[in-house]
């Protein structure tokens, strides 16, 4: 799913035409704009995390990365609900479940590293 996101991004990020319409009329261009980068940087970042050699960095990088997108698929949601009413309430529910999926598992793995550096004695 992350890679999907991250090929979708290129397109909002790149090719202006592409992005949602539910997004563009609730945050403008300038809104639809920092949304888009920040769904390409956050699913960047994640995916070079998740394949980085050392793991420490690459733990952290995946988190800031699932942070960012998690933050700014809900915010989506958000937009889609407020502009497109209960009719998106099922599609909405699948972004809000992606989201929250992405925000959950950066909080498992900054929980996971603070377990680390606890029982290594570098708090």
């Amino acid at each position: 799913m992350l890679v999907a996101t991250f090929i979708y991004s290129i397109n909002g990020v790149f090719i202006h035409e592409v992005r949602p319409g539910s997004i563009e009329e609730a945050l403008g261009g300038i809104g639809t704009n920092l949304w888009s980068i920040a769904l390409f940087i956050g699913t960047l970042i994640a995916l070079i995390g998740i394949a980085w050699p050392e793991r420490a960095t690459g733990l952290t990088m995946e988190s800031i990365g699932l942070l960012s997108s998690g933050a700014a698929t809900l915010l989506y949601g958000i937009a889609a609900l407020a502009m497109l009413g209960t009719v998106a309430t099922f599609p909405v529910s699948i972004i809000f479940g992606y989201g929250l999926s992405c925000v959950w598992r950066a909080l498992q793995i900054r929980a996971f590293m603070r377990t680390i550096r606890e029982s290594s004695g570098e708090l």
